[in-house]
């Protein structure tokens, strides 16, 4: 039974880094930072031209705009021109933008009270989820 299980356990493992890879190789596909960063806003395209601010309106940034599938509200891709700003500057740019024009403030997540977080393993699991996020806003 323990080798029937290690061994899936490592099929399983192969078949995810296979597929990792494999998603990759294309030559047609563009380097990472000249690709489009795509997000839904739940407001009409003519609201979220209108309220575009800070880095989405830079030079260095291109934009745009067009109704989201479905009569979703509007799709906001961005993506830099010439390299700069960095593409982890522009996700925080894109969520701080759906964030004000949905909700009309910019969300923070409160710091983590003073003192130690509990040595349990979630705790320690937590720890490690924060520092790995950044200010990806993922994991």
């Amino acid at each position: 039974m323990r080798t029937t299980t290690a061994l899936a356990a490592g099929g399983l493992a192969l078949a995810v880094v296979l597929a990792w890879r494999w998603r990759g190789t294309g030559d047609d596909e563009a380097a990472p930072d000249e690709r489009w960063l795509v997000l839904t806003v739940d407001r009409p395209p003519e609201e979220v031209a209108a309220e575009l601010s800070g880095l989405l309106t830079d030079e260095a940034v291109e934009v745009a705009i067009r109704p989201a599938p479905g009569d979703r509200g509007s799709e906001l891709a961005v993506r830099a021109v010439g390299g700069t700003p960095s593409r982890d500057d522009l996700r925080a740019a894109l969520r701080e933008a759906k964030q004000l024009m949905e909700v009309g403030e910019v969300l923070r997540v409160d710091p983590r009270p003073a003192g130690r977080r509990a040595a349990t393993p979630m705790g320690k699991a937590m720890d490690l989820a924060t520092s790995l996020a950044g200010r990806k806003g993922v994991l």
